[in-house]
C-alpha cells in the first residue's frame, strides 16, 4: 500500500508490514556472521538481534556508550512501533506516516555507523595503526 492512498486500516496495517520488512532487510544487509562471535546465529528475520550484534561490534568502548545506547534505544522503538502498526485496528494516517519516518532515520542511523566504521578502518591503514573503537 502507499502511504499516499492509503484509507483503511488494512492500508495501514500494510505499511507497518512493509516497514517490518525494510528493519528485516536492514538486519540482513549490516550483519556479517563474525559479529556473533562464539554466540549462536540469529535467525534469518531477526532484526533485533542483528542490530545489537552490529551495534556491539562496531561500537565497543567507553568512547561510543552514549551513542550505542541510543541506536538501541532507537531500533528498539521502531522495530515495536512498526509491530504495534501492523497489528493495530486503530492506526491513523499520522501514526503510519510517522513510523515510515522512524522506519527511514533508523536506515540513516545504520548507514552513517557503518560509514563511521569505514572511515576510522581507511584512518587506520593511513596511519597504519590499527583503528581506535571499532572492530572488523
Amino acid at each position: 500500500a502507499l502511504i499516499d492512498t492509503a484509507t483503511e486500516i488494512e492500508d495501514f496495517q500494510s505499511i507497518g508490514v512493509q516497514c517490518r520488512e525494510v528493519l528485516i532487510q536492514l538486519g540482513n544487509q549490516i550483519y556479517d556472521p563474525v559479529m556473533a562471535g562464539e554466540e549462536d546465529q540469529p535467525q534469518e528475520s531477526n532484526f533485533k538481534k542483528k542490530a545489537e550484534l552490529f551495534i556491539q561490534y562496531h561500537l565497543p568502548g567507553s568512547e561510543n556508550k552514549d551513542y550505542r545506547h541510543m541506536i538501541k534505544k532507537l531500533t528498539e522503538t521502531v522495530w515495536d512501533f512498526a509491530n504495534k502498526i501492523t497489528h493495530s485496528q486503530s492506526s491513523t494516517f499520522y501514526d503510519v506516516s510517522s513510523c515510515v519516518s522512524l522506519c527511514i532515520s533508523l536506515v540513516t542511523t545504520y548507514e552513517n555507523t557503518k560509514q563511521k566504521a569505514f572511515d576510522l578502518l581507511v584512518l587506520s591503514v593511513k596511519l597504519k595503526a590499527p583503528p581506535s573503537g571499532i572492530l572488523f
